[in-house]
């Protein structure tokens, strides 16, 4: 692949300024034919489909404000597609301070001569394009092929935020509300998302070989398709200056050592938060971090840059999750969220308890959890019911919050809280969640589905609040 400058012309060029919501492809043909003159020096024959230009506008502007790609080579003429324009153009000053012999060439010799193609190297044309990228940075929403993308507010450098990051807590304390926060102020949507489940692989978290079949055979090849952490290691390998985060819901329910194998070993981080020590990798991954982020590893090794973060949620309490041995523990910065942190959300909202009667979710929750600690033996905190146990928007809709409180709360204290001490908690007429279904579905003011101690506790309580 070659990299080049192309100098165009500033007034009545065939490339439409647009602004930063809205970008588009646009194929331009541009005429080489040496005929019309000295100032033709762009040969298509230099070039192959696949190389990358940059667009100069010439003076008065003086300034790079495009990337191309070329996509054909008929003849004389070549296509080009338009892969970015930028209002935030590369100046001559710029230019100068990147590569003062390309200024010389360009500026010092005849600013207004169109058509003029100068090889670079791969360096300056990525520095270039992150150049041109990164004041959109700034703006609220950046549009583009369609979608509507992000900016972020803050920058977790400046607050010295951890590269490695789970945060962990009982169900429904809002780790994913907190965690998609944080993403949205300091990445905006430079992040994937992904969610570990037990059949979770190396090969889909990093990347695997596909067979490809070779067009007009009946062979077939192997190609690597990356998974998401090489997707997003390659966008924050190309844009330097960007932060990117890969958000990982639920990391101990895979087998975490299997999923991440080697690049286990990049999660050390120096103080500048790289990593500390590098793997080697394939000549197939080494490929596609060219093509993809047009960054080339030294000796084949990989490691992980500064501006790349790996953050994750962790929900103890849930069954068949996967323990975490403690040399991957300690590559992580751990964050609990208490039970009650995140209840201030959720506020006011008052729900319909049955044989109870109306009560504030919160003060029902707390209360509950008050009487699950000092009845059981052995209480975990991570079995206790967080804010969002429930989310809001069923907690005010009545019939929805029933059918919630019945499939989904109760089935939860049932199986998995009090497995073998139901009567702590529920009617001891109702040794099973069949039977405590029955009772509910009744709805008997003359018979509750819990036990007369809890609902003692509960009116008691209340009524001193």
């Amino acid at each position: 692949m070659r990299y080049a400058l192309l100098t165009i012309q500033s007034l009545n060029n065939p490339f439409t300024y647009i602004e930063a919501e809205n970008t588009f492809q646009l194929d331009i043909r541009i005429n080489t034919d040496l005929s019309r003159g000295s100032s033709s020096v762009f040969r298509a024959e230099s070039l192959s489909a696949g190389d990358r230009l940059l667009g100069f506008v010439t003076a008065p502007i003086q300034e790079i404000r495009y990337a191309f790609k070329v996509t054909e080579i008929n003849g004389t003429v070549i296509t080009l597609s338009k892969e970015l324009e930028s209002k935030y153009g590369v100046s001559s000053e710029r230019i100068h301070d990147l590569n003062h012999p390309l200024y010389m060439s360009v500026i010092q010799g005849n600013p207004n001569e169109v058509g003029k193609l100068f090889e670079v190297e791969e360096s300056f044309f990525n520095r270039v394009e992150t150049e041109m990228v990164e004041p959109f940075l700034t703006v609220d929403q950046v549009r583009e092929n369609g979608q509507v993308y992000e900016s972020p507010t803050e920058d977790p450098k400046e607050h010295h935020l951890a590269h490695n990051r789970i945060i962990f807590g009982s169900p429904g304390t809002g780790k994913s509300f907190e965690l998609e926060g944080e993403r949205k102020a300091y990445f905006g949507s430079n992040y994937e998302r992904v969610t570990f489940h037990p059949n979770y692989s190396y090969g889909q978290f990093v990347g695997t070989y596909k067979p490809k079949p070779i067009s007009g055979t009946n062979d077939i090849t192997y190609e690597l398709v990356p998974g998401p952490l090489l997707r997003l290691l390659a966008k924050a390998l190309k844009f330097e200056n960007r932060n990117y985060v890969l958000v990982v819901e639920e990391i101990n329910r895979a087998n975490t050592a299997a999923v991440f194998g080697d690049i286990f070993q990049l999660l050390d981080r120096n103080d500048d938060g790289e990593s500390e020590y590098k793997i080697m990798v394939s000549e197939e991954v080494k490929t596609y971090l060219n093509e993809k982020a047009h960054y080339t590893l030294e000796n084949n090794e990989l490691f992980l840059p500064d501006n790349f973060y790996i953050w994750a949620t962790m929900n103890t309490a849930d069954q068949g999750v996967t323990p975490m041995d403690s040399a991957f523990k300690r590559r992580f910065d751990f964050e609990y969220i208490g039970i009650d942190d995140n209840q201030d959300e959720i506020e006011g909202i008052t729900v319909t308890i049955p044989t109870f009667g109306a009560i504030d979710w919160n003060t029902f929750r707390v209360k509950l959890n008050e009487f699950l600690l000092s009845n059981v033996r052995n209480m975990k905190e991570d079995k206790l019911i967080g804010p969002f146990f429930i989310k809001e928007a069923i907690l005010k809709d009545e019939h929805r919050f029933k059918e919630a409180f019945k499939n989904k709360l109760l089935m939860y204290l049932s199986e998995d809280v009090l497995k073998t001490n139901k009567s702590v908690l529920f009617n001891k007429t109702a040794p099973s969640f069949s039977k405590i279904l029955e009772i509910y579905k009744k709805e008997s003011a003359d018979e509750s589905i819990f036990s007369e101690g809890f609902l003692n506790f509960l009116q008691i309580n209340t009524n001193q609040e």
